[in-house]
């Protein structure tokens, strides 16, 4: 897996957790195959090298507004969340991953049939792994001058947990 910076969180999604735990409950090694990948962080960093490791794996990327820019000015192929879930992103980038086919695709349960079925019924395709990171809030409200509606801005509620 490629070395991720300090400011990022990496999640795995739950089914991918629950069934490595499981495993290594038991004492098995295992290998968890991460096809795609949703990247959206607001501090982009070092994410367009982090990419291109996912990429040269194998690896889709779906991402989000200024970061699908970076990656794609990086060269790289990536899936815009708005071919994802239908809808463009809105309400100046409020909404965007605030939707089913991205909350189905982490949450559902591989190895339950109806997950699987529903999934399938939707159109929905799984997301193995997501790299996020909070808006900077502490640092905002840190500044002497920032005013409530710039506090308002820099609160995250969306994949960061």
């Amino acid at each position: 897996m490629p070395k991720v910076p300090k400011v990022w969180n990496l999640l795995f999604t739950l089914a991918h957790f629950r069934h490595f735990l499981g495993y290594q409950r038991k004492g098995i090694q295992m290998g968890v195959k991460i096809k795609t990948a949703l990247i959206s962080v607001s501090d982009k960093s070092g994410v367009a090298d982090f990419a291109k490791k996912l990429s040269k794996m194998g690896v889709k990327i779906i991402s989000t507004g200024g970061t699908a820019k970076k990656l794609s000015k990086a060269g790289l192929d990536v899936i815009g969340i708005e071919s994802v879930t239908g809808f463009p992103e809105m309400m100046n980038g409020r909404v965007k991953t605030l939707h089913p086919k991205i909350h189905g695709a982490l949450l559902g349960l591989r190895n339950k049939s109806e997950h699987t079925a529903a999934m399938k019924k939707h159109n929905i395709e799984p997301i193995d792994l997501v790299c996020v990171n909070l808006y900077p809030f502490e640092q905002t409200i840190a500044k002497p001058d920032c005013t409530l509606a710039e506090a308002i801005e820099n609160i995250d509620i969306s994949l960061s947990p």
